[in-house]
């Protein structure tokens, strides 16, 4: 979690030192930001400079005064600060101290933070249970709303339009700060990007059908950047399933045929997809989790007391670069499948056995490896009605054996309880 404070800050900085000669944040310049860097000419001989900042829009020295709020020292002509609020207005300049000791009063700089429902706490509140005191410097991104928290639960960071798409009333999806200090997310079924900390598309994937063989891909759940420069996201195929009679022989075909489109004896159902994208857009590696799971396969599903048609719903990925496994988490099948990147076959299916045994996760989600090359999923447990678990899990040294648990946490029942008045007022 520290990782992300670090990214944060150093993305701040990094184009200021680019530029020197740069002034940010630039006069009139509306911010969906409250953790801001300051950058400003430097000069010579000079020993610090003061970054001066008011609450309010001032152009007189005793009106700026009496509503300074921040003192910001540094050494260099840059600097990130905190200002407090979103929707407000703010004035600010720089005093710098010369190595003779004479000061140079800058002029009056204007910018103001914007404000949507997204970052107003009597719409979206993120409820702190537990200070974290050894994660205190931590930020939090939040899926749906798009915004990044700091560890008190007070917005600092909002998903500014991109596209002319509002940032209200989307799905935002798996929004996360990348190893270089950039942003991606999903934004409905149509936007896979990457920003800049100030809302600038650095990529967007091309999202031309080219894998589902429809006129979009679907895009779902996760979008990943990987080594070099490349992207993995999870897309969806849609086929025509016949509804009996049951043979394991039986194939989907795809949506297309118009003679089925409202023939009873068929369902559309969702296939996932995932796609590999190089820099420049070009599909690189793809797969389909129709070319696995054969037509019977989709029937079994042991909650119900007849067997019934359902998307396998698959809901996450992680792409070990180390080991050239994906593993893929199947959560209407309560299964997690790991496939080999080279050969595109899955080698190792974890979870519901034809038996239907499963007493590790079900209806799981967010299926991730750690450090130590062991897997952690959020186990929805819903199956039986259970209670909610995280769990982590070893990988067997031979194929055919099911995953070891080493150690899980059941959701307490106050997180719950939240849980369940979501978008409540107040």
């Amino acid at each position: 979690m520290k990782a992300v404070y670090i990214f944060i800050v150093l993305y701040l900085l990094y184009p200021f030192s680019v530029s020197i000669a740069q002034l940010h944040p630039q006069e009139g310049r509306q911010l969906h930001y409250r953790i801001i860097g300051f950058s400003f000419p430097a000069m010579k001989e000079v020993i610090g400079y003061e970054v001066e900042i008011a609450l309010g829009n001032y152009y007189t020295e005793d009106s700026f005064l009496n509503n300074k709020i921040l003192t910001l020292h540094s050494k260099e002509s840059k600097i990130a600060a905190e200002v407090p609020a979103f929707g407000k207005e703010y004035t600010w300049r720089t005093i710098t101290t010369f190595k003779n000791r004479t000061l140079k009063k800058g002029d009056w700089h204007h910018f103001s933070t914007g404000k949507t429902n997204n970052v107003d706490t009597e719409y979206n509140r993120l409820y702190i249970l537990k200070d974290a005191v050894k994660y205190s410097d931590a930020y939090i991104f939040m899926d749906a709303n798009g915004v990044l928290y700091n560890a008190k639960g007070n917005a600092v960071w909002y998903l500014p339009k991109v596209f002319g798409v509002p940032n209200e009333g989307i799905s935002i999806r798996d929004i996360r700060i990348t190893p270089y200090g950039t942003i991606t997310m999903l934004i409905g079924e149509i936007l896979a990007i990457e920003i800049n900390y100030d809302g600038e598309v650095l990529w967007k994937a091309p999202n031309t059908g080219e894998v589902s063989g429809n006129k979009t891909e679907c895009y779902h759940h996760e979008f990943t950047m990987l080594e070099h420069g490349r992207y993995m996201v999870m897309g969806n195929e849609m086929l025509l399933c016949k509804n009996s009679p049951f043979s394991i022989d039986m194939p989907v075909i795809p949506s297309d045929p118009q003679n089925h489109l409202t023939d009873p004896k068929y369902s559309k159902l969702a296939f996932t997809t995932l796609i590999e994208y190089d820099k420049m857009g070009k599909v690189i590696w793809s797969w389909k989790a129709s070319d696995f799971y054969k037509h019977a396969a989709i029937y079994r599903h042991i909650y119900k007391s007849k067997p019934e048609l359902f998307d396998l719903h698959e809901n996450s990925f992680f792409y070990s670069t180390k080991t050239n496994f994906i593993y893929v988490s199947m959560k209407n099948m309560d299964e997690v499948i790991r496939i080999n990147h080279s050969s595109k076959l899955v080698d190792r299916i974890y979870g519901r056995t034809e038996k239907g045994e499963n007493n590790l996760f079900c209806a799981q989600h967010a299926c991730k490896i750690n450090k130590s090359g062991n897997i952690y999923l959020f186990n929805n447990n819903d199956c039986g009605g259970g209670e909610p678990q995280i769990v982590v899990m070893k990988e067997p040294a031979l194929a055919g054996r099911q995953l070891i648990k080493l150690w899980e946490y059941h959701l307490p029942t106050p997180l719950l309880t939240i849980a369940a008045t979501k978008g409540k007022k107040g």
